[in-house]
């Protein structure tokens, strides 16, 4: 009964991030360029290895918003990169807007999804991170950055303005936007 329903509300978010839009990001090694005429976003070269903004201890100083949990959405967003779980996390600051559906949560706030191999949550994969930037870095889109850091050596695959994250996230049949673009509720 317990598998039947997970298996359902499984199927329920697919049929949700396909209607959203969501996509596959670039394959790996793709040159990541700003927008024609805008210098707010740099760059991402293959000589330039972009920092991972997951803090080395956030296991000891984020709150966990949800538990393990099924994920669909991320289970197929990086080619060999095998998900199935997400534990979902957010930075100090962010705890108390995130769990009130704010609007907006506040500058620098982190929401980070742990994804893992397994469904005990014990195989870490990678992890999706979420920062706020300043005011202007992506109004469009709240001014979020996205970012996709492998666990095994900490690379990070995708950052900035990921076209995979705000596809999924961009929709008001799931009233992301309303809650500064956050798909999942607390």
């Amino acid at each position: 009964m317990v598998a039947t329903k997970v298996l359902l509300r499984g199927v329920a978010w697919l049929c949700v991030a396909l209607a959203c839009g969501c996509a596959l990001p670039p394959a790996p090694g793709t040159l990541f360029r700003a927008p024609e005429g805008d210098a707010s976003w740099p760059d991402v070269t293959a000589d330039e290895p972009t920092p991972s903004l997951v803090p080395t201890n956030y296991a000891t100083s984020f709150v966990e918003e949800r538990g393990c949990r099924v994920t669909v959405e991320h289970s197929a967003t990086t080619p060999g990169l095998v998900v199935s779980h997400i534990r979902v996390l957010t930075s100090p600051e962010a705890a108390a807007p995130y769990r009130a559906n704010a609007a907006r949560l506040p500058v620098g706030a982190l929401v980070l999804k742990e994804e893992y191999a397994n469904a005990s949550c014990s195989r870490l994969r990678a992890w999706t991170v979420m920062r706020k930037e300043p005011a202007g870095y992506d109004a469009a889109h709240n001014d979020w950055r996205w970012q996709r850091v492998r666990a095994a050596d900490r690379a990070v695959l995708v950052d900035g303005r990921v076209a995979s994250c705000i596809s999924c996230h961009d929709t008001p049949r799931a009233p992301c936007t309303a809650r500064d673009w956050q798909r999942t509720v607390p």
